[in-house]
């Protein structure tokens, strides 16, 4: 079976990339097409409903896509995948920085997370599955650390909200600036925040994941490392405290080193009942600040740690942490294929793009790469 993939990223263009594993490890992964694009669609979502097909070098979808541009005032894009090209049918500002955008589960309308601007935007969609200008729904979030010094201040200057996903009360949007996890929902068509979720001060929630139960898997970012963390969907600003948040960084970062470090994506395998969480900064802290040069982690490959690790009802999450070393440097994007059975990841700066055959285990084998970097998020079609 053939694969067909979209890659966003810090890029004036969306890459078309064709994978077959049938094929060897070198020659199973190629670029099909590089679309030009407005400035840095860093994010792209594929309708559940779109299917694509391929006919010898023709790639097209059945469905408009959605993508973010990262550029000054910031916009959402639909775009159309036809005879092996990415084209952009619409495009409407986001009134704000954005940096996520989820498809609304029926299918009429996408909601977009403002990094910069503490806020998501609900743009509907045309009957043509284009961006509609009308209607346009604004929910702002506060920031509840206005009045005095945030946890960690040079992450947390405003709210942030940075992802998106729809769940057993509506709308849960992590944002990393209040420490919060927003419950927005609808009622009458109308979008409001109904409660929150209370982190602790400088938890800085980043990604969130469904598991299949509902109940919520986060991912954060703050100073003392990237944690993870499994909540009730239904905790509320008055719950009890959640659950210890426990770390994912790789034996190989030396205590002195763990705040230098960042996560990035969090993923869930159905199919192995494992979350995948992203490690990256293990060999940058140094260059960053040359006075850490002591402190780097020593004899590691060359490229960042993906932690692994199971899921369950019962317990939540297993502590019994594997670690998939890749040889991708800075991981920003990583997503799981339509069937499970694969990974595509991405180094920012250094490693391109790498696919791993996934199982059960923690076992993962590399079998493709391509060296394009600045990558942030891809979409298996």
């Amino acid at each position: 079976m053939a694969y067909t993939i979209l890659a966003g990223g810090y890029r004036p263009s969306i890459a078309l990339l064709a994978f077959d594993p049938s094929k060897d490890t070198s020659e199973a992964l190629k670029l099909v097409s590089d679309s030009p694009a407005p400035e840095n669609p860093s994010w792209i979502a594929v309708p559940p409903t779109a299917t694509a097909s391929t006919g010898g070098d023709v790639y097209s979808i059945s469905r408009p896509l959605y993508s973010v541009s990262e550029k000054e005032g910031g916009s959402a894009l639909s775009l159309n995948l036809a005879d092996g090209k990415v084209s952009v049918t619409s495009e409407v500002p986001t009134q704000g920085a954005p940096c996520h955008v989820h498809i609304m589960k029926d299918g009429k309308g996408i909601v977009i997370s403002n990094y910069l601007g503490g806020s998501i935007v609900y743009i509907p969609l045309a009957a043509d599955g284009t961006l509609s200008s009308t209607d346009i729904q604004r929910v702002t979030f506060d920031f509840p650390y206005a009045a005095s010094p945030a946890p960690n201040p040079e992450r947390q200057d405003g709210s942030h909200a940075h992802h998106c996903i729809e769940g057993k009360r509506g709308l849960y949007v992590a944002d990393l600036g209040s420490d919060r996890v927003w419950v927005v929902e609808r009622n009458d068509g109308q979008f409001a925040v109904a409660d929150y979720i209370q982190c602790e001060p400088g938890y800085g929630p980043r990604h969130l994941v469904l598991s299949e139960d509902g109940e919520i898997h986060h991912l954060r970012a703050r100073r003392d490392g990237p944690h993870r963390r499994r909540v009730p969907a239904t905790a509320t600003k008055t719950s009890a405290p959640l659950a210890t948040p426990v770390p994912f960084l790789p034996p190989s970062i030396p205590a002195a080193y763990t705040k230098f470090m960042d996560g990035a994506e969090l993923v869930l395998n159905p199919a192995t009942q494992e979350v995948y969480a992203s490690n990256r900064l293990e060999l940058h802290a140094s260059k960053m600040n040359p006075t850490l040069a002591a402190l780097a982690p020593a004899d590691v490959a060359p490229g960042d740690a993906v932690a692994v690790y199971t899921t369950n009802s019962a317990t939540g999450l297993d502590n019994d942490v594997k670690w998939v070393r890749t040889d991708c440097c800075c991981i920003r994007g990583m997503a799981l294929s339509p069937d499970n059975k694969y990974v595509a990841l991405a180094g920012m700066c250094k490693g391109g793009i790498a696919v791993y055959e996934v199982k059960a285990g923690g076992e993962w084998t590399r079998v493709g790469g391509l060296a394009i970097d600045n990558v942030t998020d891809f979409a298996w079609l």
